[in-house]
């Protein structure tokens, strides 16, 4: 009984493993994610293996306010999110991020009061 349990335990493993989601909790960013082909529903997540190997993301001017999420996108080089009223902004788990664009325009002048981009150590722009 107890190898029969494990051996479905087993086969489950694999099942947790492709479905695992990031958390998108602000409804601007996951909209752009859709029109980028990166997401394809609103529903406060997007599928964590379809963010990790997106290079470049230009969400510049979609008002959005939260960018929880974006720590999970670990291959993310270039970010391009100027006028967009967030006031929190965390990269330090983007460690492969080179170009970083936070140029505040319009009616979103640039909110942030603290950026740690200490790990960032391939940022250049």
């Amino acid at each position: 009984m107890i190898k029969i349990i494990s051996l479905q335990i087993l086969f489950l493993i694999p099942l947790f493993g492709f479905s695992q989601y990031t958390s998108i909790p602000d409804t601007n960013f996951e909209k752009a994610l859709i029109e980028l082909g990166v997401d394809d529903i609103i529903d406060g997540r997007v599928l964590s293996n379809k963010i990790k190997s997106v290079k470049a993301l230009d969400i510049s001017w979609k008002e959005i306010a939260d960018l929880t999420g974006i720590q999970d996108f670990d291959s993310l080089q270039f970010l391009f999110c100027a006028a967009n009223p967030f006031t929190a902004l965390d990269v330090s788990n983007n460690t492969a991020l080179k170009g970083l664009d936070l140029d505040a325009e319009g009616d979103y002048p640039c909110r942030l009061t603290n950026l740690d981009l200490s790990k960032n150590i391939q940022l250049t722009f």
